[in-house]
This record gives structure tokens, sequence and C-alpha cells, in this order.
């Protein structure tokens, strides 16, 4: 008994000391579990409202659309769901006014996001810092903090991104949920999940350079027993083997680069022509 009230008397403790509030957000994403500490001291509007829509359902199928490594990972606003919200569930985000503090913007730090030249803009959409930000500091407010989910953070992290700079596929947030410290202590919380793989090397690819290593070995070491013409066919060779190498690497960038297909379409014609310049028949000399 003695020890059981020694574990509540513990816990007890290390709630109160948290600088967060009771309530966390919890996300739940496509790759695990983030935990959102809540500043309810430093930003009472914000937190209030980011609660409200937590337990709404309003984050629901929104997702991560910003991705700046070294900076930002934003999320959507609500609107942006692939369930579609009711209007009365959009009308609950409302314009925040600014709320400054001694926060700093810091890795890990929870930033609210507003439009450019309003500073009480902020509805729903908010940032995770991914390093420091001196330059936000005063001008966007601040209301909580990770707390949970790293790894999780970090595997997001490892998604490709467009030629805009955002994610090549969509980081879903599947739900948010409101928890209290203590519930989230007697839960186990969604691992990092490894959604972005490296791509395999292709084998003709690799096969393809073990043979251009042979090639330029084989006329390095036997260049002085080689006639000319010999010299001359094993670097051609060496040609069409590197021709093929790009061939091979650029093929899965011809439906975003259509151009880079006329472009090897024309360093290949260019190759068999020299290769049919070399094998053609010479003129013969004259005495």
């Amino acid at each position: 008994m003695k020890k059981l009230l020694f574990f509540f008397f513990v816990c007890s403790t290390v709630f109160a000391a948290s600088p967060f509030g009771n309530e966390r957000i919890v996300l739940h994403t496509i790759a695990g579990d983030i935990v959102l500490g809540l500043f309810p001291d430093k930003a009472p509007r914000h937190v209030e409202q980011l609660l409200r829509l937590a337990r709404l359902g309003a984050y629901d199928t929104t997702h991560f659309y910003r991705l700046e490594p070294g900076f930002v990972l934003q999320t959507s606003l609500i609107e942006d769901r692939t369930v579609p919200a009711h209007p009365d569930l959009l009308a609950q985000a409302r314009p925040l006014p600014l709320e400054i503090s001694d926060l700093k913007h810091e890795q890990w730090v929870l930033s609210m996001a507003r439009q450019d030249n309003d500073p009480n803009s902020a509805t729903s959409s908010f940032s995770i810092l991914l390093g420091n930000a001196p330059h936000l500091d005063g001008k966007y407010t601040i209301f909580g903090q990770v707390i949970d989910g790293f790894d999780v953070i970090a595997e997001l992290l490892k998604a490709p991104l467009n030629q805009e700079k955002r994610p090549g596929v969509r980081l879903n947030i599947q739900k948010a949920e409101v928890l209290t410290a203590r519930e989230i202590a007697s839960r186990t919380l969604a691992p990092a999940v490894e959604l972005f793989r490296p791509a395999p090397v292709p084998v003709p690819l690799l096969i393809g350079i073990g043979l251009l290593l042979c090639i330029s070995l084989a006329a390095f070491i036997g260049r002085s027993r080689l006639t000319p013409q010999q010299f001359v066919s094993l670097h051609i060779l060496n040609v069409l083997v590197a021709a093929f190498l790009l061939f091979t690497a650029l093929t899965r960038q011809f439906n975003t680069h259509p151009w880079l297909g006329g472009a090897l379409s024309i360093c290949l014609y260019l190759c068999f022509w020299l290769v049919g310049r070399f094998e053609g028949p010479r003129p013969a000399r004259t005495p």
C-alpha cells in the first residue's frame, strides 16, 4: 500500500512540475503519434481554440502541407481535409489576436501560422519548428512544444519534396485527440513507421557500371599492345555503355521532365553516328 501511495505521489509531483497544461494534443499521423504539450498560461486564447478544434475533429484528415528542413513542418488549415468539414465546424476556427510572451522560437516549439500582413489572423494552421528561428520572435504566437514523437517527425522529414519544396506525398494527420497527461502515460503511442525507404539501385545500372570499369581497365592495361583502331573501339564502347547507364538512371524522370527524353535521344543518335562513322569504309588515300 505504501509503495502504491508513493507511486501516485511521484506521478503527481512530475505532472505538477511540468511547464505544460494538463491537456495535450496527440496527432495520429501516417508515420506514428506526435504529442503536443500546450502553454495555456502563455497563449490562453490560442490553446483554448486548438483544444476546441481538436475535440471537434477539425484536424482529422488534414495534413502537413509544408516541409522546410531545418525550419518548419507546418499543418494545413482545417479547410484542407480529405473528408470535407461542415461549415459550422469551419466557423469554429476564428481569427485570433497575437499573444506575445517571453518564449523563443527554438527547435520543437509550436508556432501559430497567420497571414503575412495581419498579426491577428491566426486560425488553425500551426508549425513545428525544426530549428531555431529568432527572427520570428514577437511576430508569431508560441502556444506549445513537441514533447514526444521526435522519431515520427524524423520519418516525416524523409518525404520527397516537389519542385515547389512541398512534400511530394500527402503527409496525413489521420486524427487529433485531446488527452490528459495521465491518459497518455497509460497508453502505448504508435511508434514511428518507416514510410520512405531509399530506392534500390537498378541491377542493369550496377552491371553497366561494372562493365564500364572493366573496359576502362582493359584499355589502360593493354594500351601498349592495342592498335590505334582497337584503342578507339574500346573508347567508343565506353561511350555506348555510359549512354546506356544514363538512359537507365533517367528513365523515371521522363514523365516529370519530358525534355530529358529528347536530350537523351539526341545523345544516343550521336553515339550511333559515331559508331557508324568509325566502322564505315574509309576513303582511299591518293598516292
